[in-house]
């Protein structure tokens, strides 16, 4: 009922399709008895046997526990060449659980080494399913190349064996696969050579799945009419397998259909129905689908309090799960639901909490892509390198040519100086060869330099892709002005993108904003700007925080929280000048971590210096808590944060920085300005004081007058 529900029924196909097509179905009564037969169990094949089958068997319910049977297998069939086919089976089985966790990179490397032991031991229905898993495990990687070359490896080995209920199963993996790249045609003909297969062996659990993932298809190309009728064909099934899971699943998919339909009374029936089932299994994910269904039914009914209801259970369920989307949505659907009823109030929170979300997962979503961008920035970087290696090989190896040549050709003239005739046509016809191989080598350099000339348009491509995010996550100058109204911001990043950032938020009376210099600049620091940047927004939205060294705190433990997943010792962090004005009252709260906070007292004409803590954000030892600054302003004083950017430039008739003192005289003479005024005189200052010299760091500069 909402643009995420494919989403959610495709990721329940292909977990289904795992858990029931290539695995056993885990159940307490079964695990319980297996461990207590391993207790007294003493040879080691069987042994490794029963640990394989409480492997798969704890697979969905309990991954660690999984995870450590699957190893113990491992431990005890390595090096016992009798036990190599369950040495497979714990590596295949290690393979699906970390499919399962969404670890992709660690299921292919167990899946491989499964593959390699099954063809060894030319076991072909072992090989057929491991190759299915570790195309999975590609898809879920988003190699989708990669995944289909082995789902067609894995149809070619069941059909070699004849293995029937394999090739159905794969068949419809296909489906699924061409589904999801909406390559409908190619779906539906796996569809349906699955399906016959599955009708052949009279499997009831196959059909199921099939005729489920068909309706999935139809109701992707809105042909609504024909996906009701393949979810209710599959709802016997389900009903006639006692398949509570599957049952539940196609109430909810039914219900839909209704929605689409705007058969809202139906919709609910459905539902609701799916609902009594999730709750009976403990089908977690499938209540907050459900709550977040029905609140939208009531919505489009006009029932606003049912409305409410289910929308507020699908968001206490959302936030136990760590589910933000539904979350979004079921607030989107509440500021909806008290507007109508013009509780405006209740309506303004919602919206707080829908764009606080929404916000989250952009921040997210902007950290993995900038992530993605620097990995693709560091491998064309080397790639470039190559080039430009080969590119100087290519040139010494013309220079080194044209000496032999002149060299030999000196030689012959003085050796065989009597033969002159003869060696002058020799060396008129080695001319003509060394002329046609400069131009050979001439040609490749020239396809050299095309090739980095691509490269480079690559590396930039990215960079200013990872530019369009970090833009995104800077407020706007529209956003700057309304929260702070008599302000400049001058930004200029050294490279494509910034280590250094600018931050402004509001919270009541409080306008909270900063500058803040990042360790490194262009896409090392924009990477530790996005984590800088979200720190920030948590300590103040999640946390609640607001005096400006507690937001400091708490900013220092989440860098440091993040660099310590890395294997490496990361020491990334920051350098900040972190403000707290209160609206009403005109107090200025001020904690700083290596830079300052200056201060122009508009009826004195003087600048103060506020000292920052000799401390950065992020890992440090000997850390202390950073201190508070509480300042009385007066109207016409101007507070200014900023970054060592500017005043580190070199430039100047001497080629010397432009440094502190200068920059402080500098603000001095222009402080009565107005506040664009301001800013421009700063660049053009810059601009002529760098002349051509190359910019040596990113500079940010705060303005604001009170």
């Amino acid at each position: 009922m909402n643009k995420f529900i494919p989403l959610h029924i495709l990721s329940f196909l292909i977990l289904f399709h795992f858990l029931f097509l290539y695995s056993s179905f885990a159940q307490t009564n079964k695990t319980d008895s297996l461990e207590k037969v391993l207790q007294s169990t003493t040879a080691d094949s069987s042994r490794v046997q029963l640990l394989n089958n409480l492997s798969a068997d704890y697979r969905s319910s309990n991954p660690e526990k999984s995870i450590r049977f699957a190893r113990k297998a491992i431990e005890l069939a390595s090096g016992n060449g009798l036990l190599k086919g369950g040495l497979a089976s714990a590596y295949n089985n290690l393979g699906n659980v970390n499919n399962s966790l969404g670890d992709y990179d660690s299921a292919i490397i167990h899946f491989k080494a499964s593959i390699a032991i099954k063809e060894e031991l030319h076991d072909k229905k072992g090989l057929g399913a491991s190759c299915y898993n570790l195309g999975t495990s590609y898809i879920g990687k988003g190699n989708y190349q990669e995944g289909l070359r082995f789902y067609l490896q894995s149809l070619k080995v069941h059909e070699e064996t004849n293995n029937r209920k394999g090739m159905a199963s794969t068949c419809n993996g296909l489906g699924l696969f061409y589904n999801d790249m909406k390559n409908y045609p190619e779906a539906l003909k796996y569809y349906e050579r699955a399906l016959k297969v599955y009708e052949d062996l009279n499997y009831p659990l196959g059909i199921a799945t099939v005729t489920n993932n068909l309706g999935l298809m139809m109701e992707n190309q809105n042909r609504f009419s024909e996906a009701l009728t393949y979810y209710m064909r599959c709802l016997k099934l389900s009903e006639t397998l006692g398949d509570k899971f599957l049952e539940g699943t196609l109430y909810g998919n039914i219900g839909d259909i209704h929605y689409f339909n705007k058969e809202y009374d139906e919709a609910i029936e459905y539902t609701k129905r799916s609902l009594t089932l999730r709750e009976e299994i403990g089908d977690k994910g499938g209540l907050v689908l459900a709550y977040l269904n029905l609140g939208g039914c009531y919505l489009e009914k006009k029932d606003y309090r049912a409305a409410l209801t289910y929308l507020e259970f699908c968001v206490q369920r959302s936030v136990e799960m760590g589910e933000k989307k539904e979350r979004l949505m079921a607030y989107g659907d509440m500021t909806r639901c008290y507007s109508e009823l013009k509780d405006f109030q209740k309506a303004l929170d919602c919206q707080k909490l829908y764009t606080e979300v929404k916000d989250s997962l952009f921040n997210e979503n902007s950290s993995k892509q900038i992530a993605e961008m620097s990995t693709k920035y560091q491998s064309d970087k080397k790639d470039k390198a190559i080039q430009l290696l080969n590119k100087d090989n290519a040139l010494k190896e013309k220079e080194a040519e044209q000496h032999r040549t002149q060299r030999n050709a000196f030689i012959a003239g003085f050796v065989l100086i009597g033969a002159l005739c003869a060696f002058i046509f020799r060396g008129y016809r080695q001319k003509q060869n060394a002329n046609r191989l400069l131009d050979l080598k001439n040609q490749k350099i020239e396809h050299a330099y095309k090739i980095i000339e691509e490269k480079n348009k690559d590396i930039t491509d990215s960079i200013n892709y990872a530019k369009r995010i970090q833009n995104a996550i800077l407020p706007s100058e529209k956003e700057v002005r309304s929260l702070l109204p008599n302000s400049f911001v001058f930004f200029k990043p050294k490279d494509i993108v910034s280590g250094d950032f600018y931050y402004v938020e509001q919270k009541g009376a409080l306008v909270f904003f900063c500058v803040a210099d990042c360790t490194g600049h262009g896409v090392p620091g924009a990477m530790v700007s996005v984590v800088g940047h979200n720190g920030l927004t948590r300590a103040v939205r999640e946390f609640g925080l607001t005096e400006p060294a507690s937001i400091l705190d708490k900013l220092s433990a989440l860098v440091e929280e993040t660099f310590s997943k890395s294997e490496g010792d990361v020491k990334d962090g920051m350098d900040i000048s972190f403000c707290s004005l209160h609206t009403d009252t005109g107090i200025l709260e001020w904690a700083g971590a290596n830079n300052p906070l200056w201060i122009i007292h508009a009826f004195e004409g003087r600048l103060e210096e506020i000292k920052a803590d000799k401390q950065p954000i992020g890992k440090y030892e000997n850390r202390k808590p950073f201190s508070s600054h509480r300042l009385k302003l007066v109207k016409g004083d101007l507070i200014l944060c900023f970054s060592d950017g500017y005043a580190d430039q070199f430039g100047g008739d001497k080629g010397k920085k432009f440094k502190y003192k200068k920059l402080q005289e500098l603000l001095l003479s222009i402080h009565t300005q107005p506040m664009n005024q301001q800013r421009e005189t700063l660049h053009s200052t810059f601009e002529q004081w760098k002349g051509q010299l190359e910019q040596v760091d990113d500079v940010c500069i705060i303005g604001l007058r009170i």
